[in-house]
């Protein structure tokens, strides 16, 4: 067998370069001091931003009237990725201590397809704009030349602004509402 067939995603060219450098000697990589020693000491507040990814999802539970249900036969979920851009403000309360605010807007998007015995399948799809708020706080370890241990915790508001929940449904055009 070929193993270039096996893997269509990595060239020769990007595979051999990759082990290259998975080979270059530890102590080369490593020869600098302490990097910015004073980072923790220069300033109180720190500015940055974050881009990341995300997938949204639903959980349901049937209820007794789903299984009388003569005429819906079951519901499938597909989840699609999201992408996540936001703002970081870190505040040093102290040599061991940092307080992090994350405002950041998450869009996502997911879909519910509805198997019916008398009709055809109906598919929705659901949109969301999340406006979010994650605020951590994170003990740090001594700093040893360029490395630390830290443990961070927190917890997270979340409001969907492109919630359909109050909106008056159209009897011949159901849609589907989550709660903001």
């Amino acid at each position: 067998t070929n193993l270039w067939h096996r893997f269509p995603l990595f060239s020769r060219k990007t595979l051999i370069s990759s082990l290259l450098l998975l080979l270059i000697p530890a102590g080369l990589a490593f020869g600098q001091g302490k990097n910015n020693p004073l980072y923790d000491y220069n300033k109180r507040l720190h500015f940055g931003f974050t881009i990341g990814t995300n997938v949204a999802g639903f959980s349901h539970e049937f209820s007794d009237d789903f299984r009388r249900n003569d005429s819906l036969l079951g519901i499938e979920k597909q989840n699609f990725p999201g992408i996540t851009l936001g703002a970081i403000a870190n505040l040093h309360l102290g040599e061991h201590f940092d307080l992090r605010l994350i405002p950041t807007l998450a869009l996502s998007e997911r879909a519910v397809k509805f198997r019916f015995s008398d009709r055809p399948n109906v598919e929705k799809n659901i949109e969301s704009v999340f406006i979010e708020a994650p605020l951590t706080f994170k003990f740090k370890s001594v700093r040893h030349d360029n490395t630390r241990f830290y443990v961070i915790g927190g917890g997270k508001i979340s409001y969907d602004m492109s919630s359909k929940a109050n909106t008056e449904q159209n009897p011949f055009d159901p849609f589907l509402a989550v709660k903001p």
